[in-house]
């Protein structure tokens, strides 16, 4: 096992050896399709990555068969969106938590890795292994020896290639990303980068991670005021709910993401 803290390195024509020869065409932009489970929800989602950014983008989602009876699922599909800007180590993301929207800003090299001394084959590629711990969950990787390109699904990066596959270890949450397909990418990768920032309503401002966590506890908690203003209103009584949010791999609010958040009338 060795320890990997990449930042930005960007391999391309100087390994052109490495890549099959579909790559090797045209070796600055590849499209990557994921099939991607958190949970009780199925996704499909794309990643388009060239040398200077790559855009990551969920174009369906549904529940699972392991939905439980008493889950409910967002009745507005809004799909989730990463823009890693590799040249300026900048990630942009966006969260729908409870009926609210957070605009985030990170760096890109948000991972730390442990290499290990074993490989794997994915997608008919020799694969190498690395296990990271972010933000809450231990990961283990797959990432390509022949498509030498740091980059990976979501905000997964930083390795010697290509995230293929990557899972978290958790016992109790299931979080996987799989790529299905790699093809040479005809989208236009600055239009999906654009599409992302004029999306974002201009009265809502990028905060860091930290001031996202506060501004996230700040909402939960109007968020269940309301739920029992709601009830009273109605002249509900003897209520009691339990709110979990499900599905988010980073943990931000330990407490509602595990145990739940208790709310009596």
């Amino acid at each position: 096992m060795h320890y990997v803290k990449q930042k930005l390195i960007l391999i391309g024509g100087l390994v052109l050896g490495f890549y099959p020869l579909w790559v090797y065409a045209q070796p600055r932009q590849l499209t990557i399709v994921y099939r991607v489970t958190k949970n009780y929800m199925e996704s499909k989602a794309v990643l388009v990555t060239d040398n200077i950014v790559s855009v990551w983008k969920e174009l369906e989602r549904q529940p699972n068969e392991r939905v439980p009876s008493n889950f409910i699922s967002d009745d507005h599909f809004v799909p989730e969106q990463v823009v890693k800007n590799f040249t300026q180590n900048t990630l942009y993301c966006d969260y729908n938590i409870l009926q609210a929207r957070f605009f985030v800003k990170d760096p890109v090299d948000l991972q730390t890795w442990f290499v290990l001394n074993k490989d794997t084959v994915f997608l008919n590629q020799e694969c190498g292994l690395a296990r990271t711990q972010f933000r809450g969950r231990s990961y283990l990787a797959f990432y390509s020896k022949k498509l030498t390109i740091p980059d990976g699904p979501w905000k997964f990066q930083g390795l010697p290639g290509l995230i293929l596959k990557i899972y978290s270890e958790d016992k109790n949450e299931n979080y996987v990303w799989e790529a299905v397909e790699i093809k040479r990418s005809e989208e236009d990768i600055a239009k999906w980068q654009n599409d992302f920032f004029v999306q974002k309503p201009s009265k809502d401002k990028f905060t860091n991670w930290d001031e996202f966590v506060a501004l996230a506890d700040k909402h939960i908690t109007t968020y269940s005021k309301k739920i029992k203003s709601s009830w009273q209103s109605e002249g509900e009584t003897g209520i009691t709910a339990n709110i979990k949010i499900n599905n988010f791999p980073e943990i931000f609010n330990h407490n509602i993401q595990t145990q739940g958040m208790l709310i009596k009338n």
